[in-house]
């Protein structure tokens, strides 16, 4: 196993401690992750393959997204990602940060998890930086992970009393899913949550003035 494969299987055993609570070990192995990554990017080959994208991720595995009863019932995307270790050792930079964008992920949903302030401001910070990230590679079929993006930074906003900034994130969520909907995407289980908080979140004169 190199060490790439070992940081993937790393940042996988991280998933299983987010999912069975255990946030602050899984907050401490993704960070230990994250710089064993840093170090193999300069290694990485720069032939911009990637063997997978991260909407393919998100789908490879069944949802378990909550609503978070404390918070007006409102839908968080509490749902890891895992990433399959690949099966050669060839290893592309662009893989590396995509499999950095997950793990940065993984570790902002840990930190809101854990729920306190200091935590949450943490949250927002690294759900910002991975939608950065990939959004700097422009990374294809990523529309799940966007929304799953977007959507936890309204909560966070929202739990840190920034409503302005929270209906800025609900307003895209409503944009993308009204155009999914145009488009005939929009009957993905996966989206059953973001409607949620569309319809159940947002107050009713920005959903009017939206749609």
């Amino acid at each position: 196993m190199n060490a790439f494969h070992a940081a993937v299987a790393e940042a996988n055993r991280s998933c299983s401690l987010i999912e069975q609570g255990e946030y602050n070990e899984a907050i401490v192995q993704l960070t230990s992750t994250l710089s064993a990554l840093k170090q193999i990017m300069p290694h990485a080959s720069d032939d911009g393959s990637i063997k997978t994208s991260l909407d393919e991720c998100i789908r490879s595995r069944t949802a378990c997204s909550n609503i978070d009863e404390e918070v007006q019932g409102q839908f968080i995307y509490e749902r890891v990602i895992y990433y399959n270790i690949p099966t050669d050792d060839d290893i592309s930079y662009r893989e590396s940060v995509l499999v950095s964008c997950i793990v940065i992920f993984n570790l902002a949903i840990a930190y809101h998890l854990r729920g306190d302030r200091t935590s949450l401001t943490k949250s927002l910070k690294l759900y910002e930086l991975s939608f950065n990230l990939q959004k700097d590679q422009q990374f294809e079929n990523n529309i799940l992970f966007t929304l799953a993006i977007v959507n936890n930074l309204g909560l966070v906003h929202r739990k840190l009393n920034d409503e302005q900034s929270a209906s800025k994130c609900f307003d895209h969520i409503l944009s993308t899913l009204m155009y999914l909907t145009d488009c005939g995407q929009a009957s993905e289980h996966h989206l059953d949550g973001f409607f949620h908080n569309v319809t159940g979140v947002v107050s009713q004169p920005t959903v009017a003035a939206a749609a």
